[in-house]
């Protein structure tokens, strides 16, 4: 496909000490059309303990 620009998505996921994260990008014509980023942190992560203390 020469000379196109097909569309496509990004999808990356990384875990850390606290949780997951996940970035998802969709690209048109060499575009960002839609991005979201998702954060899943886990029950012992500190940032849930500060949100339980209050």
């Amino acid at each position: 496909m020469f000379g196109k620009n097909p569309g496509f998505t990004i999808d990356r996921t990384g875990r850390f000490e606290g949780g997951k994260i996940q970035f998802k990008l969709d690209v048109q014509k060499g575009i960002i059309r839609s991005a979201a980023v998702y954060m899943v942190l886990s029950t012992g992560s500190p940032r849930k303990k500060w949100l339980r203390q209050r």
